[in-house]
């Protein structure tokens, strides 16, 4: 569904992406894990038309993303929750996803969808006219992956959304992700608390200063003692 070749990202003169290869097929949950600064963000960014890329290609089933809008890759079936969440502080939550659904035409759908993600987190349809910048950090999180799904993008990518969350969110945000795979939508999940993420992943992709170091399934690097001491700072 996803194919990126020889991948480059750079801001001025320092690179963050060195020539990275990746593959996601339909349906799959692949995690991209690593430190802070390994070029995780700069990837999504990349594959979202959000970063500059001076080399390599990206590709969205069939089609060459590099140079293309980031509203045209929306347009073309990939979501982006980025990290931060970024939600409309200053408008409600229910606006918020009108919001996210400013590509859908049908008044019908748009309403479907917000029941959909009402039923999805009941929590957000508990606070449909609060502020979302008054919400906690993992209704915040709800709020901008529903706002993320409210074009019924076959394709999600989520930026650290597990993010500053407690530790019971977490596994909330993971299980919604899982949902998600069940449900057919393709998901990249960039991720620095590592374990969570494999533990959901199909497959992943370590990163280390901009380059790929190692890739497997999930289990695969969870159980990998190099990386999760070297490259994670994970004790083993």
């Amino acid at each position: 569904m996803l194919q990126v070749k020889g991948l480059e990202v750079a801001y001025g003169q320092a690179k963050a992406l060195q020539g990275v290869d990746l593959e996601i097929n339909k349906g799959e949950i692949v995690a991209v894990i690593g430190r802070n600064g390994a070029g995780k963000t700069s990837l999504l960014r990349a594959v979202t038309g959000l970063a500059p890329v001076i080399g390599g290609e990206i590709h969205f089933q069939g089609k060459s993303l590099v140079g293309v809008a980031s509203d045209r890759i929306t347009r073309l079936g990939i979501a982006h929750v980025p990290q931060g969440r970024l939600v409309f502080a200053d408008q409600t939550v229910l606006d918020n996803l009108m919001l996210g659904a400013y590509t859908v035409r049908e008044k019908a759908k748009v309403r479907r969808n917000i029941d959909r993600e009402f039923s999805r987190f009941p929590r957000l349809a508990e606070r449909r006219n609060q502020l979302a910048g008054t919400l906690s950090g993992g209704e915040q999180q709800m709020l901008a992956i529903s706002r993320g799904l409210m074009t019924d993008p076959p394709f999600i990518c989520l930026d650290e959304p597990s993010m500053g969350l407690a530790p019971i969110m977490v596994e909330q945000i993971m299980a919604t992700i899982a949902d998600l795979k069940r449900q057919g939508i393709t998901v990249l999940l960039v991720e620095q608390m590592a374990t969570a993420a494999l533990e959901i992943a199909d497959r992943a992709y370590l990163l280390n200063l901009g380059l790929v170091r190692k890739t497997g399934t999930g289990q695969e690097l969870l159980g990998d003692k190099e990386v999760m001491r070297q490259y994670l700072g994970v004790a083993i």
